[in-house]
């Protein structure tokens, strides 16, 4: 597993299931910058833990922290049409956190995903490209269906990584 420091100045994606670890790296990256000293922001996009999905990183010095009370569409919605409303107030409520974001020198982004379902990966790639390192995770896989919701989440994650340098699979 990559440290932090092999990570700086680049833009990181790490990428897997559901439960494969992905926040946990990316806490141990962010506690690792943190013990470095560096200028952190975090933009946590996660529900709040829900069995085995989401889960929020946990910040141990003032750093720009932004979160929302953020929804598991596909775990909480009955009907395809509940999902995607579901997901449009994800995005809603994210977007609000951009409109306060203040760009550091590092950027993690906990659950990426969770914009994409209906968020434009050109506003992330913008907000990325405020920082000079940028480590961010998200949910990338089938395990949680192959309804149109998560078609779109998957193609918009593979149009992210291209603007990554640095990809980790969990």
């Amino acid at each position: 597993m990559w440290k932090f420091i092999e990570l700086e100045h680049h833009r990181c994606l790490i990428l897997g299931e559901p439960n494969t670890g992905k926040t946990q790296v990316t806490q141990t990256l962010l506690d690792e910058a943190e013990d470095l000293g560096r200028s952190i922001a975090v933009i946590d996009m996660a529900p709040e833990r829900k069995g085995d999905i989401g889960g929020k990183l946990v910040c141990h010095n003032d750093h720009g922290y932004y979160t929302a009370d953020i929804v598991t569409p596909r775990l909480s919605g009955r009907t395809e049409k509940e999902i995607i409303e579901l997901a449009e107030l994800n995005k809603r409520r994210i977007d609000s956190i951009f409109e306060k974001y203040r760009p550091k020198q590092v950027l993690f982004i906990n659950d990426v995903s969770i914009y994409l379902q209906r968020g434009d990966v050109k506003k992330i790639v913008d907000i990325i490209s405020l920082s000079e390192t940028c480590i961010m995770n998200g949910y990338f896989g089938v395990s949680l269906g192959n309804d149109p919701l998560s078609t779109e989440e998957r193609r918009k994650m593979t149009e992210l990584q291209k603007f990554c340098d640095r990809i980790m699979w969990r």
